[in-house]
């Protein structure tokens, strides 16, 4: 195999990033060190064979942070659909990771973006939530745009903790999930119960049913 595979690397806001990994299953992030800080090369361990896939110039020029964005050292490569970053028997059998995971790297990572400005449609969004919220306790918002997610999220919360409600979400690819059950009154709640039943048993039938309320897109 000719070393034409570049490494486990992504750009973000024009700085390159390592994708790594420290022994669990997140992907962690390891930034290119500065001109003068210290820096790694991506293999740094002792006795290592590197893989041929890649060029060995770039697997050993220290360049790169000695830790991940939240301080992990000791990190490897993630592979690609190369493989490791050197030869193990396990090099043909892993997936390719193409995004980091780890939560504490994203969070910071995220810090070093600018704040997004509101959308002049966020407000609606919100007030459109929250009146599904009090009829069925739940929404699902798709096509929420990337800058603005975040925002629509902390600004349903806010309404929801105003009121007494629990709130619990979920976000990601462009929808948000939120559930606040005691927004239901013991009345409204049995109501809901029995149409989703209603709905189940209709759909288990075979019959298309329209789009429920509680299921918006962002307008």
């Amino acid at each position: 195999m000719s070393a034409t595979t570049p490494p486990n690397t992504i750009a973000i806001q024009g700085r390159d990033y390592v994708l790594v990994s420290v022994g669990a299953t997140a992907a962690h992030l390891v930034a290119r060190a500065g001109p003068a800080d210290p820096g790694r090369p991506i293999v740094g361990h002792a006795d290592a064979v590197l893989n041929p896939a890649y060029d060995p110039k770039e697997l050993s020029d220290p360049s790169w942070s000695p830790r991940t964005l939240c301080g992990q050292e000791d990190w490897f490569m993630c592979p690609t659909e190369a493989g490791r970053a050197y030869e193990t028997m396990w090099n043909s059998r892993e997936e390719a990771v193409g995004a980091p995971s780890c939560r504490r790297c994203l969070g910071i990572l995220d810090k070093q973006f600018p704040t997004p400005l509101p959308d002049d449609r966020l407000g609606w969004n919100v007030i459109r939530c929250v009146e599904e919220l009090e009829q069925w306790g739940s929404i699902h918002i798709r096509g929420v745009p990337a800058d603005q997610a975040e925002l629509l999220r902390k600004a349903v919360r806010s309404e929801a903790r105003k009121r007494g409600w629990v709130f619990v979400s979920s976000l990601g690819d462009g929808q948000l999930i939120v559930s606040c059950e005691n927004a239901l009154s013991p009345q409204r709640r049995k109501f809901v119960m029995a149409d989703s039943m209603q709905r189940m048993h209709t759909i288990n039938s075979g019959v298309q049913l329209p789009q429920p309320s509680w299921r918006l897109d962002w307008s």
